[in-house]
């Protein structure tokens, strides 16, 4: 019986052993799980009990087996979509595991929420290409604490109809949402500081558009072929609008630049083909103001008119898209 209880003492020790290992092999936050069967383990050597102890050793291989290493996706729970993100995304660690960068994972269709957190730590930005061509996609809500949308986010999400940028976000990249062609108006908020070459490129749906203060430069190629749109709102801290900016937006009529714009890029505004009005509040350098299909017509010339009542700062209109005059109003 002694050398039963002895040979029972020495399993149990061995157990405790393995358990106590397997809390130095994992992340921080399971070894919390790992020790409480450890604890169990301990307390199983008191009784002699060895089932209680192989319990025991279970429970940690279970907490254990939960662990995550950097660059290592995991998806999310089924469940429904939710603040809590939408079942299916993938997540991966980055920043020395402190944080998850987020991708569609299996997700294809339908509503697409991007949570603010993942098993305890923030997710702070769609990944590139995240949901590229997902064309079964028709609306995104993103939690406020995304800081970041990466290249290509949803570049070809021919379905995606609406998106909700929080103020969290303070950077979308190149070409994040080109080609998304259902897409039908877009705020960009004031935290945001950076869009992308090609950003909204080809978003032949998109009507309306608002720029928030923080944006420095509209880059080019950013509104590129939105044919259909009619409304730009565009932040006072706005200086320069990029080459092709604006480039084949055939439905807008008109325009008002911030004071503080001083560079109009090559081709901004060129195939804009019924925009008839046009303010400028600012004051343009010639050498900054691009000779090359910045506006449709002789906009730039009369802008240069050294008379104020019939150049510089203003409203210049034209009677119709067809003609290449512009006056002062």
């Amino acid at each position: 019986m002694k050398d039963k209880i002895l040979n029972n003492k020495f399993l149990i020790i061995g157990i405790i052993v393995f358990a106590a290992l397997l809390i130095f092999s994992f992340a921080a936050y399971n070894r919390a799980s790992v020790a409480k069967a450890v604890a169990r383990a301990l307390e199983a050597e008191g009784t002699d009990n060895v089932s209680e102890g192989n319990e025991a050793a279970a429970e940690a291989q279970t907490a254990v087996s939960g662990g995550e290493t950097a660059g290592q996706t995991t998806a999310a729970q089924p469940a429904a979509s939710t603040a809590a993100g939408t079942a299916g995304l993938s997540y991966t660690l980055v920043n020395n595991n402190t944080e998850y960068t987020v991708s569609a994972g299996t997700v294809r269709n339908g509503a697409v929420v991007i949570p603010a957190t993942h098993d305890g730590r923030p997710v702070t930005s769609i990944s590139a290409g995240a949901f590229r061509d997902r064309t079964g996609i028709t609306s995104v809500t993103i939690a406020n604490g995304i800081a970041r949308i990466e290249q290509n986010a949803f570049f070809g999400c021919t379905s995606l109809q609406s998106v909700t940028i929080p103020n969290s976000v303070t950077r979308i990249e190149v070409n994040a949402f080109e080609g998304c062609s259902s897409l039908t108006s877009v705020t960009i908020p004031n935290n945001v500081t950076h869009v992308g070459i090609s950003a909204f490129r080809n978003c032949t749906s998109l009507t309306s558009v608002t720029i928030g203060n923080a944006v420095a430069a509209i880059s080019a190629n950013t509104f590129e072929g939105c044919i259909n749109l009619t409304t730009v709102r565009i932040g006072n801290n706005v200086t320069s609008v990029g080459a092709s900016a604006f480039s084949g937006c055939t439905s807008l009529a008109s325009i008002t630049l911030p004071r503080n714009v001083t560079s109009i890029g090559i081709g901004a505004f060129s195939r804009c083909n019924n925009l008839v009005s046009v303010t400028i509040n600012g004051t343009i350098t010639q050498s900054n103001f691009s000779r090359i299909n910045s506006f449709p017509g002789d906009l730039r010339s009369k802008y240069f008119i050294p008379d104020e009542r019939s150049g510089g700062v203003g409203t210049y209109t034209r009677p119709s898209g067809s003609s290449n005059t512009w006056l002062k109003s």
